[in-house]
This record gives C-alpha cells, structure tokens and sequence, in this order.
C-alpha cells in the first residue's frame, strides 16, 4: 500500500474534521451557554477551542485511540493508520512498457472525488489562515501607528492597584473605535479617544 493511498488519506481527513466539528460545536454551546458573562471569557473559550483543533492532530498521533462502534460506516479505513510500508526484495529489471501500459500512461486519468474533497477542505483552511494573518497583519499596523493615551498615569496607577508588575501600553485607537487589546508578546490595550 502506497503513502498516496486516497481512502487512508481521506479517512485521516474526515477523522480531522469530525473531531474539529465536535471541539468547535462544543465552544460554541458554551459560549452560548455563556452569553451573559464577559467577553473575556467567551474570548477564552474560542481561544481554547482553536487552540485545541491546532493540536488534534499531535493529540490524535499520540493519544491511544477510542474506538466507536458506528465508525465503520463513514470510514473505511482505521484513521490511526497513517503511513503502511510494503517492501519487496525482489528487484526486477526496468523493461519497455507494453502497447498496454503504453496506452494507459496516456489515458485520462481518474480524479477521485475524495482528492477534490481534500483539496477543497485544504483550501478552505488556507483561507481561514489568510485572513488571521491579515488580521495580525493589520492590527500591528494599527499598533504601529497609534499614538500613546493621554491618560498614561491614569493606567499605570490602575495597573498598580491590580497588581499588575509590568507596564501596560495603553494607545489611543482612531475615533469611532472601541476599546480592545491585541498582541501577545507586547500586549497594548486601545482606547478611543
């Protein structure tokens, strides 16, 4: 069995999907349930949720597997599977191809269906990246050209009182904006002026 097996490549895609169908439905309902309270903890949760469909994969490799018994029926391959060598120590001579096999190395080839499924699903996780990136993009833009708040000794005092050691930038967002933080290494907080 090849690396390029479509069935076990699919079966790995669809694995993928279900389980990142499940975390993700599953941050939904509790940021539902959770509507009432603050949008920091609702931020928390989408956090965690695309923090752990990052890591399906590594999980999926190294967790042991649970086996659902209806699994068979939308699978036809064991998902855990993911790589099957198949040597041989005979070795033949390369010979001259057939009028056969002639023929089919210039048939039309065959497109499975699962292959534009794949690629389908691939490219719409491309652009889902994209767009994060082009968010980052954009918001160390914005923090690159924002101006300091007026009120600086206002939020070091605030800062203070919480208990918060390191400084916090707090920069003025352009007129009409909401207040909001960004940036993981040097986080500031936006307010409008």
């Amino acid at each position: 069995m090849s690396i390029w097996n479509v069935s076990e490549w699919f079966s790995i895609f669809v694995s993928m999907a279900l389980k990142s169908t499940v975390v993700l439905g599953a941050a939904w309902l509790a940021a539902w349930a959770l509507r009432g309270r603050s949008a920091a903890l609702r931020h928390l949760v989408w956090t965690a949720a695309a923090a752990a469909v990052l890591a399906l994969p590594f999980l999926s490799a190294s967790l042991p597997a649970l086996r659902v018994p209806a699994s068979g029926a939308l699978l036809p391959f064991d998902p855990a599977v993911v790589f099957r060598v198949a040597s041989s120590a005979a070795v033949e001579p390369p010979s001259l191809p057939s009028a056969t096999a002639r023929r089919a190395i210039h048939a039309p080839r065959y497109h499975d269906w699962r292959i534009w499924l794949m690629l389908l699903w691939a490219g719409g996780a491309a652009a889902a990246f994209a767009r994060m990136l082009a968010a980052f993009i954009a918001m160390g833009r914005i923090q690159r050209t924002a101006r300091p708040f007026p009120g600086d000794g206002l939020a070091r005092a605030l800062a203070e009182s919480l208990g918060i050691r390191h400084p916090v930038r707090v920069l003025e967002s352009r007129p009409g904006s909401m207040p909001m933080t960004c940036g993981l290494l040097r986080p500031a907080v936006f307010m409008p002026p």
